[in-house]
């Protein structure tokens, strides 16, 4: 799903499932016992992905709210 974001001209304007599905591949990544193995071996851990991912759903709530006024004013003008 990523990679076909990477590769569009555009990105969808409707981004609210983005954080939904990157938070289940965090949860999937991280209950797995292979992968949890070998970030305790190595001391990792993936805290900052984890902040990213939170920093993103944020962001792309705001940018939904700010698209539905722009939608918004762009109506009212043509209604007017």
């Amino acid at each position: 799903m990523l990679l076909n974001l990477a590769d569009s001209a555009f990105l969808p304007y409707n981004l609210k499932h983005l954080p939904r599905v990157m938070k289940e591949g965090l949860t999937d990544l991280s209950s797995s016992a292979n992968v949890a193995r070998m970030f305790k071996e190595n001391n990792v851990t993936l805290s900052h992905l984890e902040k990213a991912v939170e920093e993103f759903k944020r962001a792309s709530e705001e940018f939904a709210k700010r698209l539905e006024y722009i939608i918004y004013l762009f109506l009212k003008t043509i209604i007017e």
